[in-house]
C-alpha cells in the first residue's frame, strides 16, 4: 500500500514539473521582450526541475541517492535566480550606461541601445524552412542587435560610429564589473586611435584611463595628449 502511495505522489510531483516546464518553454517562445523570456526560462529551471526532482526522491525513498538529488536542487535554486537577475540587471544597465555616455560626448542626436530582436512573430518563415530545408525559426535564431537611431548600426553606421559604440559597450560592461567587484580591470584597446576622430577618441581615453590601468596600441597614437603614459616602441 505504501508503495503505491509513493508512487502515486512521486509520479504527481514528475507531472506538475513537467507540466511546468511545459508552460515556461511556451513562454519562450510566445514572449517578445527579453526579460520576460527570461523569467518564463527561470521558472523552468528552477520551480520545474525542483517538482520533477522531489518527485524522483519520493520515489527512490531516502537514502544516499535522495541526498545527491536534494544537493541537486540547492545548486540550482541557488546558481539559476542568481544568473537570471545578474543577466536582467545587465541588459537594463547597459543600455542606461551608454545613454548617458552619449549625452556626455554631446551627441544628443544619437539614439543608442541595444535591443535583442527576436522572430518568433514571422510565421512565414516556416513555409520558407520547408523550401530550403533548413531551422529559420526559434530562439537560437535570435540576434542582439546595437541600435542607432533605430536603425541597426552594422548596417548603414560609419567605422568611427560603430566602433565608438562597441567601445562604449565595453566600457559599460567593464564599470558595472568594477561597481560590484570593488576592482580595477587592466584594459587593452588596441589600433585604438583607427578610425576615431580627436573628440570621441579624447573622450573615450578619459573615460577608461580613470583610475584604472590601460593599455593603447596603435600605428601612431600621437594626437592624443597622453598624460602618465610609459611609450612602449
Amino acid at each position: 500500500m505504501m508503495a503505491w502511495v509513493q508512487l502515486v505522489i512521486g509520479g504527481a510531483f514528475i507531472v506538475i514539473g513537467l507540466l511546468t516546464l511545459c508552460v515556461a518553454v511556451f513562454g519562450v517562445f510566445r514572449f517578445h521582450y527579453v526579460l520576460n523570456r527570461m523569467h518564463s526560462a527561470a521558472m523552468g529551471d528552477s520551480l520545474g526541475i525542483l517538482f520533477i526532482i522531489f518527485g524522483l526522491m519520493i520515489l527512490s525513498g531516502f537514502h544516499l541517492s535522495t541526498l545527491k538529488l536534494a544537493l541537486i536542487i540547492v545548486f540550482f535554486w541557488l546558481a539559476g535566480p542568481v544568473s537570471s537577475h545578474m543577466i536582467c540587471k545587465l541588459e537594463v544597465l547597459i543600455n542606461e550606461n551608454l545613454k548617458e555616455l552619449y549625452k556626455s560626448l554631446d551627441f544628443s542626436m544619437e539614439n543608442v541601445f541595444i535591443n535583442y530582436s527576436s522572430n518568433i512573430l514571422n510565421t512565414s518563415l516556416f513555409n520558407k524552412e520547408k523550401f530550403i530545408k533548413k531551422s529559420l525559426y526559434g530562439i537560437h535564431r535570435d540576434k542582439i542587435e546595437m541600435c542607432l537611431d533605430n536603425k541597426i548600426i552594422e548596417k548603414f553606421s560609419s567605422t568611427g560610429q560603430k566602433k565608438t559604440f562597441i567601445l562604449l559597450c565595453l566600457y559599460s560592461f567593464i564599470k558595472i564589473i568594477e561597481e560590484n567587484r570593488k576592482i580595477s580591470i587592466i584594459t587593452l584597446l588596441d589600433d585604438f586611435e583607427a578610425a576615431l576622430d580627436k573628440k570621441r577618441a579624447e573622450f573615450i581615453k578619459n573615460i577608461f584611463s580613470n583610475s584604472r590601468q590601460v593599455l593603447y596600441t596603435g600605428v601612431d597614437n600621437t594626437r592624443l595628449n597622453f598624460e602618465n603614459v610609459i611609450n612602449i616602441k
